[in-house]
């Protein structure tokens, strides 16, 4: 009877010692869905606000130093970041219909129709990168 309770109460441990090390596993997981969770939030928070039009949501979705830039191009950054913001995107009433997302980590890709009222509509193919809630990168793929 003895050696019944010696295997029970280590076939016990090693069970408690399987669920610590998968708990752990874990966390890194939870952390990068969490990662995941955010910068798809920041994204969704910019594209409801350009279908509202909402200048001041969309300008507080971007962090300071943003970068906005067409495919290879040259990105805008700094002050040429924030007149294409108000010029091609706020003055212009941008907004992406049907928007799809794919998230990894702090990268969000948004597919859609992009369109404004100006007449201009066209396939989206968006990639943000996200840090601290904000958008710190815009690259308008084709």
């Amino acid at each position: 009877m003895n050696q019944l309770k010696i295997k029970f109460i280590k076939y016990f441990s090693f069970l408690v010692r399987i669920n610590i090390l998968l708990w752990m596993l874990s966390m890194p997981s939870f952390a990068k869905q969490k990662q995941i969770n955010d910068s798809k939030l920041v994204v969704e928070t910019l594209i409801v606000a350009m279908q509202k039009n909402d200048a001041k949501q969309i300008r507080s979705t971007f962090a300071k130093n943003a970068s906005q830039v067409y495919g290879a191009g040259t990105p805008n950054k700094g002050s040429d970041f924030w007149s294409w913001l108000e010029n091609d995107v706020i003055s212009a009433k941008a907004k992406v219909n049907r928007p799809v997302y794919f998230v990894e980590g702090d990268r969000v890709v948004v597919k859609g129709i992009i369109e404004n009222s100006r007449g201009y509509r066209n396939k989206a193919n968006f990639l943000f990168v996200v840090r601290d809630n904000k958008i710190i990168s815009w690259v308008i793929r084709y």
